[in-house]
């Protein structure tokens, strides 16, 4: 959102996310649709109530206006999924990471980045076998 939120906004958290919030909302009644990633979230001071329930306002206005969120859990936390409609985990080649994802994605789709070098492991089928057998959904970018 370069050049919609102002220097003075970025220096203050409170006005950095309601500007945030302010240019997501023109920018929906604009295109209609926005990807929002939600990436790399393991400093334990981004993890505490006050700024995880930053989620629980913005989740219920992307819902009305039909737009779902994935997130890519970098921490696997419960408590951080309850606004989510799908996981999307970039370890889907790591047993630990798509583990913790399908049982966090028990009610909700989980999509598992992989790469082409899996399809160079010994066994490719156990690979593909395990997603499936885990319901996460396999994704491989071109």
């Amino acid at each position: 959102f370069h050049g919609e939120i102002s220097d003075a906004e970025r220096n203050d958290i409170e006005a950095n996310f309601n500007a945030g919030l302010r240019a997501l909302k023109n920018r929906l009644q604009e295109k209609g649709s926005v990807l929002l990633v939600l990436d790399n979230v393991s400093d334990p001071e981004l993890l505490r109530p006050n700024e995880t329930s930053r989620i629980t306002k913005l989740g219920p206005q992307l819902h009305q206006a039909d737009k779902v969120i994935f997130s890519n859990m970098m921490t696997m936390r419960l408590e951080l999924c309850r606004e989510l409609d799908g996981i999307y985990t970039e370890f889907g080649n790591n047993g630990n990471a798509l583990n913790a994802s399908a049982l966090l994605g028990l009610r909700k789709p989980v999509v598992a980045w992989t790469y082409n070098e899996t399809l160079k492991d010994p066994n490719p089928d156990a690979f593909m076998q395990r997603h499936l057998h885990l319901g996460a959904f396999p994704f491989a970018s071109i």
